[in-house]
């Protein structure tokens, strides 16, 4: 039995693969990855065109993935993916010796675990024991067909496609109640806003219920209080290109400027236009948008003194967070409208997403929003207690988060986050009284 390892790689967009074409001939049509062993059988006349032989041909072909999922308070993976044909060959279950394997980059064999259906073409995957990594996982789901001579197999089930999602990194914070003070850094009262400094190694928190801001580094040491007053109900935080911290008083319809640590002197604050100001953004040239959370929602645009508004967007039913990609594009979430809105910073609408319920790109209560550096949007959905993650366009990709409670995995009402440049994600567990970190 003579045995040819193939590797073939060609552009994207094929309508099909011939099985009489020859698998070197470079002309053939673009956008698939061939690759595994091929047995040719004993007639060397086939030896240059495997795909023609009489004998069977065992291709190994990389699915797509279309979305990973965390699963269950252990730290389960849950893989979707979809089989546009050859449905009828795919084993009800994998124990990592049928026809479908699946295997991640830092495990070295395949996963065991169930496959379920509805329809025959989309599929879920479940391992049979959660497990739980520091590493990022890129999925690869693998299916051995084996086919006769003169079969085709379409491109889209020829199709390589990997995700990373988001590890677990851990907690800190924890409860307490110190209104109006500076006693006790470290505790909350519920957590509404995030920010993350330019270097990426302190967080900006906002301690709702206690009236106050806090500065705690990334690894949750050092917590200091650097804004307290009374009955004002903080919220909102973001940072300028020059650190300045914007901070908003969602019970006072107030936002306050304060310089740069250590000083965090006064640098203006602003109550024209504002009515109930909950979510901030910056953009590149430091403009301030802030987000009014009533019925008749609205977004106004600043300069960096907290002067000349404009009316950004209006008709935004209670809106609730923004946030502003690298690329110039503003996203906002409407909680009373379960959407999100993308618009350019001129304030034109170029996008809306999302209905009520609790599927995949569906929400409940979006109150918080972030976009890290490559453009993906991601969600904080409060009474889901998930994450989900988009696309710059809506598409969603994957969710963090199972159901609400105080467990690994697990959050309770979350709100504010905030992504680094390096994409480390924390997340305000507003009733858990803690912030969560999870990997690039």
């Amino acid at each position: 039995m003579k045995w040819i390892i193939i590797i073939l790689l060609i552009f994207f967009n094929i309508s099909c693969l011939k099985a009489k074409k020859s698998a070197f001939d470079t002309s053939s049509p673009s956008g698939i990855f061939l690759f595994g062993a091929v047995s040719l059988g004993n007639n060397s006349s086939n030896s240059n065109n495997p795909l023609s032989s009489s004998s069977n041909t065992s291709t190994q072909t990389v699915l797509e993935v279309k979305s990973v999922q965390i699963q269950g308070g252990g730290g389960g993976l849950q893989i979707n993916f979809s089989i546009p044909i050859l449905a009828s060959t795919l084993n009800a279950s994998s124990n990592c010796t049928g026809s479908l394997q699946i295997s991640t980059d830092n495990f070295a064999t395949c996963l065991a675990g169930t496959i379920t259906s509805s329809d025959n073409t989309n599929f879920i995957f479940k391992p049979s024991q959660p497990f739980q990594t520091t590493l990022s996982y890129s999925v690869k789901v693998v299916k051995t067909v084996t086919t006769s001579a003169n079969v085709t197999l379409n491109n889209d089930y020829i199709h390589s496609s990997s995700i990373n999602f988001h590890p677990y990194l851990g907690v800190f914070g924890s409860a307490g109640v110190n209104v109006g003070n500076t006693s006790n850094p470290g505790q909350f009262n519920v957590i509404p806003g995030v920010a993350v400094s330019k270097d990426n190694q302190f967080l900006f928190v906002t301690d709702h219920n206690n009236n106050r801001a806090q500065r705690i580094s990334v690894t949750g040491t050092s917590p200091s209080v650097f804004r307290a007053s009374l009955g004002e109900l903080i919220f909102g935080v973001a940072l300028d290109s020059n650190e300045n911290i914007f901070i908003s008083f969602v019970g006072a319809n107030r936002v306050e400027k304060l310089t740069p640590h250590p000083s965090y002197g006064g640098g203006g604050s602003v109550t024209t236009g504002l009515n109930a100001p909950r979510g901030i953004a910056v953009d590149s040239n430091n403009n301030v948008y802030i987000a009014n959370h009533v019925a008749t929602g609205y977004i106004n645009r600043y300069d960096n003194n907290l002067a000349n508004p404009i009316a950004f967007a209006t008709g935004l039913n209670l809106v609730s967070g923004v946030a502003i990609s690298s690329t110039g594009f503003l996203y906002a979430v409407l909680d009373g409208s379960d959407q999100v809105r993308k618009y350019d910073l001129s304030g034109n609408l170029l996008k809306t997403w999302g209905t009520n319920g609790s599927g995949n790109g569906q929400f409940i209560s979006p109150v918080g929003i972030a976009v890290d550096k490559n453009g993906y949007v991601y969600v904080v959905d409060y009474s889901r207690c998930d994450i989900q993650k988009f696309d710059p366009d809506g598409n969603f990709i994957l969710k963090i988060g199972t159901t609400c409670g105080s467990g690994t995995l697990q959050l309770n009402g979350p709100a504010g986050m905030a992504i680094d440049s390096d994409g480390y994600i924390y997340v305000g567990d507003q009733n858990n009284n803690r912030i969560m970190k999870f990997g690039p």
